[in-house]
């Protein structure tokens, strides 16, 4: 009997590692899409930069889900601070001028994005990834658009107009978060708040456009297969058995 139950504890104890393993953020390709509890939603977004063009009013949000969309996060262990990551949110992404349910068709396309978070602690065990407090505004990228505007809105935006962007903390205590069911989604969540401005602009010392965040749902990508090489024999065997085959058919 005690050997019994000393065997379902191992089992136990081995089927709990494995779920904290299946939840955990690993190293890797992230594919990122929309999260569906944004604030704006329709249209979903990750990504909400209000007044990019400088009109505090207006709301300009970014859809990843879309077709045209193509958003990854890549995690690996930083160079720079040893035991801590880095996260990187790059790609191209449908958005632009949000009216409401839908985008302004003439103020809205395909932009450009890439983002670097460094130093990001890891929390135990791994559950969590976040950046800390006192890393704000050291954390920076670009959202580039790839489109003219046009119609009414022609010459407001012109394909080639970057935007800088940084990390902003406000009253939190973090810029950028990674965890599991945020907002009741039940997978991995990205979310962060930031600050922008046209280039050249000092960003440095703009002010904080509430609302001007990060909101996305992320999937890791599944490594590819291993490559492993064919005994040297048996594309030989291989031909030999095919070679049978046809005789045997010609008989």
């Amino acid at each position: 009997m005690f050997f019994g139950r000393s065997m379902l504890t191992v089992a136990l104890v081995a089927l709990l590692c494995a779920a904290a393993q299946g939840v955990s953020i690993d190293n890797g390709v992230y594919n990122l899409a929309s999260h569906p509890d944004g604030t704006e939603n329709p249209p979903p977004y990750g990504l909400r930069l209000d007044g990019l063009l400088g009109d505090n009013s207006e709301e300009y949000t970014y859809d990843f889900s879309d077709p045209l969309s193509s958003m990854t996060m890549t995690i690996s262990d930083s160079l720079l601070f040893p035991g801590t990551k880095k996260v990187v949110i790059s790609g191209k992404s449908f958005g632009g001028l949000d009216t409401g349910a839908v985008y302004d068709t003439e103020l809205s396309g395909l932009w450009s994005i890439d983002f670097s978070y460094d130093n990001v602690q890891v929390d135990n065990p791994n559950m969590e990834l976040f950046t800390l407090k006192a890393d704000a505004g050291n954390n920076a990228g670009t959202i580039t658009s790839l489109f003219n505007s046009s119609g009414a809105q022609a010459g407001r935006l012109s394909n080639g107009d970057m935007f800088n962007l940084i990390d902003y903390d406000g009253t939190h205590d973090f810029t950028f978060k990674l965890k599991f069911g945020h907002r009741g989604v039940a997978g991995l969540s990205g979310f962060g708040w930031l600050n922008h401005a046209p280039d050249g602009v000092n960003i440095h010392k703009v002010d904080h456009i509430y609302a001007s965040d990060w909101l996305f749902t992320a999937e890791k990508v599944p490594p590819p297969p291993p490559n492993i090489p064919l005994p040297p024999a048996l594309p030989a065997g291989l031909a030999l058995l095919g070679l049978v085959v046809l005789r045997q058919r010609k008989a």
